[in-house]
């Protein structure tokens, strides 16, 4: 039993088998089912690598996640705890409590409070939501902290390390510059995340899992021939976890 995200030539799982490069594969947890345990390379793979790669998270800092309670969101908040942040957290009143339950410390509803009259020197912000979300997490992190979002633009760096050259490059060096100002002006590290495949941080989500330390939130489970269904429940944005498409 394994799990794993397939690597940038193979994006895409909707499909009973794939092949899969042994270093970006994990044993799947042992305390979960496995179709349960298809929920955790991408989102728990994303989570990590923005929380500790980029923003070199560590105990006594204080996090701030935008939707906790998504797919992204809801590993965030858990490995937050688990290294021993402060974790704040943006959602809905509906989702208040499955935020606390998850790690937060503090839900804002932004539905009714903007997060800057609760937030001040962030050390670390997630940011799912891009736009003016970004800008304003910019501005609500202390100099030398981070923002990493993995919803805005690409940055020029990033796509230059994924072997996009001219013109694209100079394309999104323009349109990722309101963020990239931004950042640099208040002395902010930002990042954009496009996620890879490891095989090595996956075990180390797996051993959290059946540690208890870490869970997989399962919203709904469509079958396979249902899947184009799936993609439009989580375009609405109103998933709380993850969404699988099973075989």
């Amino acid at each position: 039993r394994i799990i794993a995200r397939l690597g940038k030539t193979r994006i895409g799982a909707f499909a009973e088998r794939a092949l899969v490069a042994e270093s970006d594969a994990a044993l799947a947890p042992s305390s979960i089912d496995l179709v349960d345990a298809a929920a955790l390379p991408l989102a728990g793979l994303t989570a990590w690598q923005a929380l500790f790669e980029l923003g070199q998270l560590s105990a006594g800092q204080t996090l701030l996640v935008h939707a906790g309670a998504g797919g992204v969101g809801h590993f965030a908040l858990q490995l937050g705890r688990w290294k021993g942040a402060k974790v704040y957290t943006t959602a809905s009143d509906k989702n208040r409590e499955r935020c606390l339950r998850l790690g937060a410390d503090a839900v804002i509803d932004y539905r009714t409070t903007r997060f800057e009259q609760i937030m001040h020197g962030a050390d670390v912000v997630l940011d799912t939501q891009g736009g003016n979300t970004l800008l304003r997490s910019i501005a609500i992190t202390r100099p030398g902290g981070h923002v990493i979002s993995i919803a805005a633009m690409p940055t020029p760096e990033v796509a230059r390390a994924w072997g996009v050259g001219p013109p694209l490059t100079w394309i999104l060096a323009f349109l990722t510059r309101p963020e990239r100002a931004a950042a640099r002006a208040r002395g902010v590290n930002y990042h954009y995340l496009f996620m890879r495949p490891d095989g090595a941080q996956l075990a180390e989500l797996v051993s959290l899992v059946d540690a208890g330390q870490l869970r997989p939130e399962i919203d709904r489970r469509y079958p396979l021939k249902d899947a184009a269904e799936a993609l439009a429940y989580v375009e609405a944005g109103h998933a709380a976890g993850k969404v699988l498409v099973v075989p």
